[in-house]
């Protein structure tokens, strides 16, 4: 999953998100991961996982990692590909996540057409998330 190293905060359009002023309050205005290939690209949420946050960090940080699906673990550690967005934002871009917003910490779920499902998380109990 994403690495804990520091970020851009990209907190309105990019080429493949909707423009701020055609957004509509859909969810939280807090942050959340996204890769390029959501951010840039225009694709899809194929996979979510909201990681566990610590105590401190709850009030910004939603916890919600998106990506497109296809992307692979070099590409996922790679700063560059991913930057931070409001949930609200990507709640614009594909209102299949809405419903699944309020989910617990530590829980993952992959695109089953216009629906998601739970999956099981990127890493093992033992652990923990990297």
């Amino acid at each position: 999953m994403f690495g804990r190293g520091p970020r851009s905060v990209r907190p309105w359009y990019v080429l493949g998100l909707p423009d701020p002023a055609t957004m509509r309050p859909l969810a939280p205005d807090v942050a959340c991961f996204v890769t390029n290939r959501i951010s840039a690209e225009g694709a899809a949420v194929g996979y979510m996982v909201r990681m566990p946050v610590e105590p401190g960090d709850r009030k910004g940080n939603s916890g919600w990692q998106f990506m497109a699906g296809d992307e692979d673990q070099a590409y996922i550690d790679d700063p560059d590909n991913s930057h931070i967005f409001s949930v609200n934002t990507i709640a614009n871009h594909d209102p299949a996540v809405i419903p699944f917003l309020d989910r617990a910490r530590g829980t993952a779920w992959g695109r089953k057409g216009n629906t998601f499902v739970e999956e099981p998380l990127p890493w093992s109990e033992d652990e923990g998330p990297a």
